[in-house]
């Protein structure tokens, strides 16, 4: 059988072998299939294997902040160091450090995460610094009013 015919065999998944009966069978009533001979025949290539991408975070600071001013340059906030027994400090942080979908909610009063660290990507290492708002749901007027009634039924349990 020449090469020719093997790889035409390949191509158009036709039985080849030498012309036994079964194959010309097959061949006759259009059966589409690969003899076991072709099987053995036809080489294993390999599958290139794609690098996936390793991420990874490494912290080097973290802090719990509360917004205490906005103003036109960023916001002015209470910082205390997560993890680490420090005294609180203020920090100003400009516009350019908040996410522009977190500029609305950066109020006063509002709460945020601060991170600080490096990122590696399949080795390559950057410097990221990153401030995520808490997103706490409103309450209903209705709520906040079943919740001072309920503190003022505790205060009088108190206070006797």
């Amino acid at each position: 059988m020449g090469e020719d015919r093997f790889a035409d065999a390949v191509v158009h998944n036709l039985g080849v072998s030498e012309n036994t009966a079964q194959d010309s069978k097959d061949l006759e009533f259009g059966f589409n299939r690969i003899s076991p001979r072709i099987h053995q025949r036809i080489p294993n290539f390999p599958v290139p294997q794609i690098a996936s991408k390793r991420r990874s975070f490494q912290e080097t600071a973290s802090w719990e902040g509360v917004v205490t001013q906005v103003n036109e340059e960023g916001i002015i906030a209470k910082l205390n160091r997560r993890y680490q027994d420090f005294p609180a400090e203020d920090a100003v942080i400009p516009w350019q450090e908040i996410d522009q979908v977190d500029r609305d909610i950066a109020l006063e009063g509002a709460p945020f995460s601060w991170k600080v660290g490096y990122l590696e990507t399949n080795g390559q290492r950057l410097s990221v610094s990153h401030i995520e708002f808490r997103r706490i749901p409103n309450f209903s007027v209705r709520e906040q009013s079943r919740a001072k009634a309920k503190a003022a039924e505790y205060a009088a349990l108190f206070n006797g």
